[in-house]
C-alpha cells in the first residue's frame, strides 16, 4: 500500500513528489480544505465587504518565510491580496513590495501596488485589512496576533508560535476575546494532505496500523541552518531601529537582528523551530498532550569560534575575489565589525536534540486488546541534527499491525509495512 497519490498537484500520475514546505503553503492556500484557512474561508472573513471584492491582507515580516507566502498567493490573486508589508529594514520592504507587485498579489485591479510600513502599528492605522499574517521572530508573535486580533483581523502566524508557554495562552486568549476571528499557526503537518489521510483514514479510521506503540520522526537539517548570515548590508537597519526592536546596537546587534534564530529568548532555537512541528504531529496523532518528556542534547558543535570562522573566511574569500573597490572596503569593514560581536550563539542553544515523549491513551482509541490496563503507553521520538542531512525529514508511525512512514523529500517513505501476521491472516 502506497501513500504516492495523497497530496501529489504536481507530478504524473503515480509518480511520488516531495512536498516542501513552499509547495505546502503553495497547495494550501489553494485547496479549500487545506491550510491557510484564513486565505479561503470566505463566509467566516466577509470577503464580499471588501473594497475590492477580495481578502485585503497586511504581511509583517518579508524575509524568507514573508516571501514564500506572498508567492504562494498568486493563485489565489483573484481572492486574496497582500495590499500591505511591514518590515524593519528596508531592503526587505523594496523585496517584498516588489514581490507582491511582480506577482500581480498587490492591491489594485491588476495587484500593481503595495504599500510599506516599517512597523505593524503604522500599518494597522493606515490600512484597511481583513486578515493580517505573521512571518517575524518568534518573539514578538504574541505581541503582533494580539495588535491584530484587537483590530479586528484575522491572523496567520508562522510557526513556533510563541517562545514561552504563558505567551502561547496568551495569544489564545486573545482569539478567544475577538469575537470570533481566526488565529492560525503555521504547523502545516495539520493540512498536508498526506497527512490528513494517514491520521483519519489510515491510523484512526480504518485503524490498520492498529494500536501506535510508537513513533519515529527526525529533522536532520544539516549546517544551512546554522550558518550565519552575513551582515555587511547596504541600507542596513541603523542603531535606533535595532534598538528599538530589542536587538541592540552596533555590531552585535546588526548580527543578532540578522541571526535571530541563534539566540534564545528571540527564538526556540533549532529544536523547537523544527522539531516542534513533529511534537504538534505526536499530539495530534495521540490525541491528547504527553504525560512524560525525557531529552537530552547540547551545543557540542556550532561553538561561537566555529560560528565566527563561518563568517569571517566567507568574507575574506569574497574580498579577495571581487574587482569592485567599493565592494571590498565594505567587506573590509565588516571583518572588523565581527571583532565588536562578543556573543556568536546563544548559550543554551542546543544543535542536537534527541526527546522521548510518552503518551498514555485509551486502548478502545485503537481497537486493541493488548496492553495491561484500559490506559496503554506509547512513545515517540523525536531527533533534531544540524549537523548532518541525511535522511532529512521523516516519520514512522509503528503500530501493533503494521508501519507507516512518510518522508516529506524522500517520497519511497510513503508506503505501509504489515506485520506477517497480519498478511497471513489476509490471505
Amino acid at each position: 500500500m502506497t501513500l504516492r497519490e495523497i497530496g501529489n498537484t504536481r507530478g504524473a500520475p503515480g509518480q511520488p513528489t516531495p512536498l516542501t514546505r513552499r509547495h505546502f503553503t503553495r497547495d494550501a492556500l489553494a485547496s479549500g480544505s487545506a491550510s491557510l484557512l484564513l486565505a479561503t474561508s470566505k463566509s467566516a472573513l466577509g470577503q464580499k465587504d471588501t473594497p475590492e471584492g477580495v481578502l485585503r491582507c497586511g504581511l509583517v515580516g518579508c524575509g524568507e518565510e514573508g516571501r514564500i507566502l506572498i508567492g504562494s498567493a498568486v493563485p489565489l490573486r483573484d481572492q486574496m491580496r497582500f495590499v500591505a508589508i511591514a518590515d524593519i529594514w528596508e531592503e526587505n520592504r523594496r523585496a517584498g513590495a516588489a514581490l507582491a507587485v511582480g506577482n500581480g498579489v498587490g492591491a489594485g485591479p491588476q495587484g500593481q501596488t503595495c504599500a510599506a510600513y516599517e512597523d505593524i502599528e503604522t500599518m494597522l492605522a493606515e490600512e484597511t485589512l481583513d486578515a493580517v499574517f505573521i512571518a517575524v521572530p518568534t518573539c514578538f508573535n504574541r505581541q503582533y496576533t494580539e495588535l491584530a486580533l484587537a483590530a479586528g483581523l484575522h491572523v496567520y502566524c508562522e510557526r513556533p508560535m510563541a517562545t514561552s508557554v504563558p505567551d502561547a495562552r496568551a495569544m489564545v486568549r486573545a482569539q478567544r476575546a475577538s469575537g470570533g476571528k481566526l488565529l492560525q499557526v503555521g504547523y502545516e503537518r495539520r493540512s498536508d494532505p498526506r497527512y490528513l489521510y494517514a491520521r483519519d483514514t489510515i491510523i484512526h479510521g480504518e485503524k490498520l496500523l492498529g494500536w501506535i506503540t510508537a513513533i519515529e520522526a527526525q529533522w536532520n537539517r544539516g549546517s544551512a541552518w546554522m550558518i550565519p548570515r552575513p551582515f555587511q548590508l547596504s541600507r542596513r537597519p541603523d542603531d535606533k531601529t535595532l534598538a528599538r526592536f530589542s536587538f541592540g546596537e552596533g555590531a552585535q546587534g546588526l548580527y543578532r537582528y540578522r541571526n535571530w534564530r541563534h539566540f534564545l529568548g528571540y527564538s526556540t532555537g533549532p529544536f523547537g523551530n523544527l522539531a516542534g512541528v513533529q511534537i504538534d504531529l505526536f499530539n495530534w496523532i495521540f490525541k491528547t498532550p504527553p504525560s512524560a518528556v525525557q531529552a537530552s542534547g547540547g551545543s557540542d558543535y556550532w561553538s561561537d569560534h566555529r560560528l565566527r570562522s563561518e563568517i569571517v573566511s566567507s568574507l575574506l574569500e569574497k574580498a579577495q575575489r571581487t574587482k569592485s573597490v567599493r565592494l571590498r572596503e565594505r567587506l573590509e569593514g565588516a571583518f572588523e565589525e565581527t571583532k565588536e560581536i562578543d556573543t556568536w550563539i546563544g548559550p543554551d542553544l542546543f544543535d542536537n536534540v534527541v526527546a522521548t515523549y510518552e503518551y498514555r491513551t485509551p486502548s478502545e482509541q485503537w481497537g486493541t486488546d493488548a496492553g495491561n490496563a484500559d490506559l496503554v503507553v506509547s512513545r515517540a521520538v523525536s531527533r533534531m541534527r544540524t549537523t548532518s542531512s541525511s535522511g532529512s525529514l521523516q516519520e514512522h508511525f509503528i503500530g501493533e499491525h503494521g508501519t507507516l512512514g512518510i518522508g516529506v523529500q524522500d517520497a519511497h517513505l510513503e508506503r505501509i509495512h504489515l506485520e506477517p501476521s497480519v498478511r497471513t491472516r489476509q490471505d
